[in-house]
């Protein structure tokens, strides 16, 4: 899908910015692969065997989308001291994460699941990537 809008459901994908006073957010959509299909996808992108756990995030569609985000809808970030399980934030948390470097989370730039809904992003959760 080029430009802006999102489909309802469940995305996965990377978060670019957070303006709360337009009340959107930047998304960068991506593909969650497992399996067979993550380790062929690896190997074509990077032309290396994928070693581990058998997922890959694949991300070759450049389009940022910017759409509306709901300022009460329900947000985590996964921070280094915590380790692996998702800590509960509000908007201006998730907002200050992405405009501060990704200061005391797992890892920079880090991938979510995000939930819309009406064309909004009503969720969004770190994924865990060791």
């Amino acid at each position: 899908m080029a430009g802006d809008g999102l489909p309802d459901g469940d995305q996965v994908g990377y978060l670019r910015a957070i303006d709360l006073g337009k009340g959107t957010v930047t998304v960068d959509l991506a593909d969650l692969l497992t399996g067979p299909e993550a380790a062929t996808a690896h190997q074509q992108d990077t032309g290396t065997p994928l070693d581990g756990e058998q997922v890959y995030i694949r991300n070759r569609d450049p389009a940022l989308r910017t759409v509306p985000i709901d300022p009460a809808g329900s947000y985590a970030v996964i921070y280094s001291a915590s380790c692996c399980g998702p800590t509960s934030v509000p908007i201006e948390g998730l907002a200050e994460a992405i405009g501060g470097d990704w200061q005391g989370i797992t890892q920079p730039n880090p991938p979510f699941n995000l939930s819309v809904q009406g064309g909004r992003v009503t969720s969004a959760v770190q994924i865990y990537r060791p």
